[in-house]
């Protein structure tokens, strides 16, 4: 794909009054944009949203703008980094949501990677290949991962996402959480990217 991309973009503010939080264009400076590579601490031993760390209280959120190329076309949220999970024999699982909520709950899911046992230090990459418009109202696509040599296969999305309006900002936006199998100070997640390639 062309190497022109939208970063992880984060909102502004928060969400207020049923109005959606304000999100910068693609291709311009976020306020609140976290700086990648970047570290991010796992230490229990259940699911977990990553935070942002330019505002702790908020997801780490890659937002798909209004008004952009990526209407009609096909575009890929690519997530690559290193796992440390460091319980022998311990479990690590990732899952990319569609939503901006802390709570996992609140999103709606994308995809699970399932967990994989891991000691140490892998490398992971997750890749989702989307498309998604204003006529149909959804966006569509398929999944597939790598964590060590751990291959999740491509598959569809567990199911089509909403995005009614593209003059809408944001579109959609995705979330990223790490699900260690136990507990343990040591555990993280080093992100090298979160970007939608268009």
């Amino acid at each position: 794909m062309p190497s022109n991309r939208n970063y992880a973009v984060v909102p502004q503010g928060p969400s207020a009054a049923g109005q959606p939080a304000v999100v910068l264009p693609i291709n311009k400076q976020a306020v609140n944009a976290a700086v990648l590579p970047s570290v991010f601490p796992c230490p229990l031993g259940s699911e977990q949203v990553l935070t942002n760390p330019a505002v702790s209280s908020s997801a780490l959120c890659l937002a798909v703008p209004s008004k952009s190329i990526m209407e009609g076309m096909p575009f890929e949220i690519l997530i690559s980094g290193v796992l440390a999970q460091l319980t022998a024999a311990g479990t690590i699982g990732l899952t990319l949501y569609a939503g901006s909520s802390l709570t996992p709950g609140n999103n709606v899911l994308v995809h699970a990677v399932a967990p994989v046992t891991v000691t140490g230090t892998v490398p992971f990459y997750i890749k989702a290949n989307l498309i998604g418009d204003s006529v149909s109202g959804h966006i569509v696509g398929t999944f597939k991962s790598l964590v060590n040599l751990t291959l999740g296969a491509e598959a569809a999305i567990a199911s089509s996402l909403v995005a009614p309006n593209w003059a809408t900002d944001p579109v959609q936006q995705f979330v990223l959480s790490v699900t260690p199998g136990a507990a343990n100070a040591g555990n993280y997640v080093k992100l090298y990217e979160f970007a939608a390639n268009f």
